[in-house]
């Protein structure tokens, strides 16, 4: 990801991911701060091309917001390397784990709730074992959200799912740890996960 850093109060967000790019080294891009709009805007239609080339980026879109408001949008390179089409402002780019904070907010909230401890083993809100290994159960809400399930970060390509460590022993990130969180989210009294999305999410952000 390309991060810029501007002054005079404006904020930028940026998603850069498109067809076809894996394990793309992280590039920043220190830039003074400027006076106007305008300045930070030509900037980046002049650096961000060659910023992306340097990159192997081949598909990034900008929004700048200013006060809360979105006042300029702009879509650079191409979103699939084989068809060459075009990123636009309305293109749609995967959020990936971008998700798993705002899903980890959702958690949080249904521990206030006390509607999700925890600390209570995952496996007790299924009806049969994830995986037939028994250091699954203790595997709760705490070591998925922090990444110490045990789970490498996507099962094999014959669909077994190890553990490698007994879970909290230490950290490895795994994508399989949040999948897992799938049944029980939506088995946890009064936690169907379409309803926590509408009501606190949704609502609130589009």
């Amino acid at each position: 990801m390309i991060r810029f850093f501007y002054g005079a109060g404006v904020v930028l967000v940026l998603v850069a991911v498109a067809t076809g790019v894996m394990g793309t080294p992280r590039l920043q891009a220190q830039v003074p701060s400027v006076r106007s709009t305008r300045d930070v805007i030509s900037r980046l239609e002049n650096e961000v091309p060659g910023l992306m080339k340097q990159g192997g980026v081949p598909g990034m879109s900008i929004a700048l917001i200013r006060d809360g408001k979105t006042i300029w949008l702009h879509g650079f390179g191409v979103k699939d390397k084989k068809t060459r089409e075009p990123v636009r402002t309305d293109t749609v780019f995967e959020a990936a784990s971008l998700s798993k904070p705002v899903f980890t907010y959702g958690v949080l909230k249904l521990v206030d709730q006390g509607k999700l401890d925890l600390d209570t083993p995952l496996s007790s809100y299924l009806p049969k074992p994830y995986v037939p290994d028994e250091r699954v159960g203790k595997i709760t809400a705490r070591l998925v959200l922090s990444h110490r399930t045990g789970f490498p970060n996507w099962r094999g390509s014959d669909g077994s799912l190890p553990i490698y460590f007994s879970p909290g022993e230490r950290f490895s990130y795994s994508g399989e740890g949040y999948i897992y969180r799938k049944p029980w989210s939506s088995r946890s009294p009064g936690n169907r996960w379409t309803f926590i999305w509408t009501k606190w999410f949704s609502s609130r952000w589009g």
